[in-house]
């Protein structure tokens, strides 16, 4: 296939894929509780909580509010769900553990092995989740003002500690009401947020020792309201490479970060980067997984190994260059989608000195927001939106057979 030249398809013979080359697809899950089901019944919620076991039962039980309760088990369900979907196990063989710093795990051995990492948030009726293969992720959701209603000046003097010097110069250039500048506080409160989540460490450490360098147009709230309304009303409002993030000084090149406005005063950034990041109470009890995996398998047959041989192949090149590879397990012709990966991805989990060779371009800064004709035009150009944030049910969460009988005890 020629980079750039009209789309060629080939037949080729192809070996069975290595367990390696799967790669699951990123996760990326909203739930909204909205009026028509904000508020479950009590008998809803007991046939929910007879699914976990009793420690998560009484954790969740013990939230004073019915909101955090409804929040606190929804997000667990979304958990459940994405491991089983990823896995392929029944929902009552899928165990979650957490590290001292309360970041959850699968407590699972091929779930160590495959690297795989989730994550939720939840915010007034909103809860998302974020799952990853072979990386770490983060996910909050934040509003795009203060619950209080103090002035922009008031509400940041009280914040001062929890951003740097150079992103407080950056909140105050995004515009000039109140409105403006909380939605770029909230733009990189809610990313400090996902990273922290992501690596496991929580609010321990001191926000400031954490950077982020943003462009310019992610945090004009004009541009962002104008791309919901040219496109999508969710919308992914940056690509991978534009934000940077940097901790005690050094840029931690091989993170990526999405943000999406899910809606008008509500964003969800999500964090994914490299294992060899996390915390090392994490590191431990993947590692301890994995050892306790080998352990139970050693000397037993390899299930996965395949000796079909007749699998064909598609290929593909598309006019952007991008080579994509369609392989159908079918009537012995496979089907793999290989997808480039990230930066982080092409090093070990537990490697001390991963990097990666990113090369964005960063945008100029605008002092105090951009004429109107500008902010339509941005708004126009190059937006992504959030084919990959998928918005789910309760009854979407639901193991076969209990969505019935969760609509007649509503």
């Amino acid at each position: 296939c020629v980079a750039g030249g009209p789309e060629q398809i080939l037949q080729v013979p192809l070996a069975p894929p290595s367990p390696e080359q799967i790669r699951m697809n990123p996760m990326r899950w909203i739930v909204k509780l909205d009026d028509s089901n904000c508020q479950l019944s009590p008998q809803q919620m007991d046939l929910l909580l007879s699914l976990q076991d009793q420690q998560e039962e009484k954790r969740i039980r013990a939230f004073k509010k019915a909101a955090n309760r409804h929040n606190s088990l929804i997000g667990r369900m979304m958990l459940q769900k994405s491991a089983c979907n990823a896995l392929g196990k029944d929902p009552s063989s899928v165990k979650f553990g957490r590290t001292k710093e309360g970041k959850p795990y699968l407590q699972d051995h091929e779930a160590a092995r495959r690297g795989l990492n989730s994550n939720v948030s939840h915010h007034g009726s909103f809860i998302a989740l974020g799952m990853e293969e072979k990386g770490l992720v983060g996910v909050d959701l934040s509003p795009t003002t203060p619950r209080n209603n103090l002035s922009a000046d008031t509400y940041f003097d009280d914040m001062r500690n929890c951003l740097t010097k150079k992103e407080w110069l950056n909140v105050r250039r995004a515009g000039t009401t109140d409105k403006e500048l909380f939605y770029a506080f909230f733009v990189h409160w809610a990313l400090k947020e996902s990273y922290v989540k992501a690596v496991g460490i929580g609010l321990l450490v001191p926000m400031e020792t954490i950077e982020f360098t943003i462009p310019s147009e992610i945090l004009c709230l004009r541009i962002q309201r104008q791309r919901q309304n040219v496109h999508n009303p969710t919308s992914r409002i940056q690509r991978d490479s534009e934000i940077k993030v940097s901790v005690d000084g050094k840029e931690r090149g091989s993170w990526k970060f999405e943000m999406y406005m899910i809606e008008e005063g509500i964003l969800m950034a999500v964090a994914v980067g490299p294992h060899a990041d996390a915390t090392p109470s994490y590191k431990k009890v993947i590692k301890d997984l994995l050892e306790s995996g080998e352990a139970h398998t050693c000397g037993g047959a390899n299930t996965n190994t395949s000796t079909q041989s007749s699998r064909t192949a598609t290929i593909s090149s598309s006019s952007n260059g991008k080579v994509n590879v369609a392989q159908r397990r079918e009537n012995n012709v496979a089907e793999l989608t290989i997808r480039p990966e990230p930066a982080f991805s092409r090093c070990d989990s537990f490697s001390s000195d991963c990097s990666s060779e990113s090369s964005a371009s960063s945008s100029e800064e605008e002092e105090h927001g951009a004429p109107e004709e500008e902010v339509k035009r941005i708004a126009e150009k190059e937006t992504t939106l959030s084919g990959g944030l998928r918005t789910l049910s309760v009854e979407a969460l639901l193991p076969e057979g209990l969505v019935t009988r969760f609509a007649q005890l509503a």
